[in-house]
């Protein structure tokens, strides 16, 4: 089964999906605000009207046995199943996504704190793909833990959502023989999932650095004995010229601005070594993966920042205990552990990435996926490419300081840089009147306030819908599509991009079946993360 991830801006890479051409939809959208005048969202009829009408799409796009797996908010639970109910949507099953490790965390005073999501699993046909011994996925509670920075997997992406969430939801709602399609790959999870369940999918990534991630990490013909060998050569030559002067002084240091920032001078001195050391290897998978797990320890465990709510922050860590070595040397013996135990000889999917701006997609045109499962950036002013910055430059992915606000100005969401300084440049208009429309005049409210983020927001939906039109050619009839959105307050507005991208899925061609809240944001109070559900018409 062939897996293909393309590092690209994802808007124009998926437009074009055939009537019943999908087995199986994910969705996991952003999340809709409540009204703000009466607070509460069920009031508000144009919520409803886009869930309706992306509903209706979903339903011409899933094929007859297929399956659509719906994260949707508590709160909204009754009103959306009338809706189930009016369109004549076979409602299977309500499972409850519990999680444990965030107990609390949304409480205010006077209520409980929230630890679960549901996630409606709605079919037409009696195909599931459960195991021959019952567990707990036969069940309709699943307890997944919510992804954290101190897992043992060592999460890269800042929204990174569990992998045994979607190992259930791939196996039993999809079979061999589909063909799934993420345009925003990220670090790679709804890849790595369809590559565990041996369904073939092919992702697009434009971050060189993500790219990198998505490849090595869906890359599982590898040996663990040889894996091995390379880390224990990478070992004697490190241990033989940790301390040697005239290697490290021909060895080039990363271009980024302000190094000293970085990295203290003898925490930089090991990292060199170590790559040195990984470079000295024959170019190949076995060196890309010993890079791959010094890259899983850069950030933050080696490098003077903190990870913050959503965006690095510089600390100080002059007087810290910092051992680049060890840590480094620990979690490549993991990955090797990983690779005996999980892999072994044992059959897998193959997969191809593709390194390419979704919305001017570089990939072969025979590519028709039948299943969109994605999440883009979110409207907050989140800069990927400033998170992945030390990581771009330290593995020579970068060589001349500007490539990163350069790489954050085509961006979707871009916001670092040069890429805010284009936005303060007159006034941004919609791309056409499926976005005017869909905007319905928010970028008015906040031009009120501020020019900049205006243009900011307009300029998001902008490229997402290039995106969505680029994305055509690669969608087969009746495609569905789940995208994982998360709506944000921007001058004091709410930007409710899942009802937004409803309208603008609407207003180029696609169906909408439903927008299903899943769960609230860390980032602020009543911000909300969601799946909208089309389908190609």
């Amino acid at each position: 089964m062939a897996i293909e991830i393309k590092n690209k801006d994802c808007f124009e890479l998926m437009a074009e999906m055939q009537d019943k051409s999908v087995n199986l939809i994910f969705a996991d959208p952003w999340y809709y605000p409540e009204n703000q005048k009466t607070k509460n969202a069920f009031e508000d009829d144009v919520f409803w009207d886009i869930t309706k009408k992306w509903m209706k799409e979903f339903i011409r796009l899933i094929k007859d046995d297929g399956h659509i797996f719906i994260s949707f908010s508590s709160q909204k639970m009754a009103k959306f199943e009338f809706l189930l109910a009016e369109l004549g949507v076979p409602l299977k099953s309500r499972i409850v996504w519990h999680y444990r490790n965030a107990g609390g965390r949304c409480a205010d005073k006077g209520q409980f704190g929230k630890t679960y999501e549901m996630v409606y699993h709605l079919g037409f046909g009696d195909r599931l793909n459960f195991p021959e011994k019952w567990g707990d996925e036969r069940f309709d509670v699943w307890t997944i833990a919510i992804p954290q920075s101190n897992f043992t997997d060592k999460k890269i992406h800042p929204f990174q959502k569990p992998i045994a969430l979607l190992e259930r939801i791939v196996g039993i709602g999809s079979s061999e023989g589909d063909l799934v399609l993420d345009p925003f790959s990220g670090a790679g999870t709804t890849i790595i999932e369809c590559k565990i369940q041996g369904i073939t999918s092919f992702g697009f990534e434009i971050n060189p650095f993500l790219h990198f991630v998505c490849r090595v990490c869906t890359n599982w013909t590898l040996k663990h004995d040889k894996l091995a060998d390379s880390l224990n050569s990478v070992e004697d030559f490190f241990l033989k010229n940790q301390k040697n002067l005239e290697l490290l002084s021909r060895i080039q240091k990363p271009t980024i601005s302000s190094i000293e920032r970085w990295w203290r001078d003898d925490v930089l001195d090991d990292l060199l070594i170590i790559k040195y050391a990984i470079n000295l290897l024959p170019a190949g998978e076995y060196r890309d993966v010993l890079l791959l797990a010094l890259a899983a320890v850069l950030v933050p465990d080696l490098t003077n920042v903190t990870l913050g709510r959503l965006q690095l922050h510089f600390i100080d860590r002059s007087k810290h205990h910092i051992e680049a070595w060890p840590t480094f040397f620990k979690h490549a013996k993991q990955i090797i552990e990983d690779v005996k135990v999980h892999l072994g000889n044992k059959e897998i999917a193959s997969s191809t990435i593709f390194h390419t701006d979704s919305r001017m997609p570089e990939a072969p045109t025979g590519l028709k996926a039948n299943c969109v499962i994605t999440s883009p950036p979110y409207p907050n002013r989140y800069s990927y490419v400033w998170n992945t910055r030390p990581h771009l430059y330290f593995f020579d992915l970068f060589q001349i300081p500007k490539q990163a606000s350069d790489l954050d100005k085509v961006t979707i969401g871009g916001t670092w840089g040069t890429a805010t300084s284009v936005l303060t440049k007159g006034i941004i208009e919609p791309l056409n009147q499926a976005v005017k429309t869909a905007l319905n005049g928010i970028q008015d409210e906040i031009r009120n306030e501020d020019n900049m983020m205006a243009n900011y927001v307009v300029n998001y939906f902008n490229e997402l819908t290039k995106q969505i039109i680029a994305m055509k050619p690669f969608l087969a009839e009746n495609a569905r599509l789940a995208y994982v959105v998360g709506c944000s307050r921007t001058k004091e507005k709410f930007v409710e991009t899942d009802v937004i991208l409803a309208k603008i899925f609407e207003g180029i061609g696609f169906s909408v079946d439903t927008v299903e809240r899943i769960r609230k944001r860390n980032s602020g109070k009543d911000l909300h993360e969601s799946i909208v559900y089309c389908r190609k018409s």
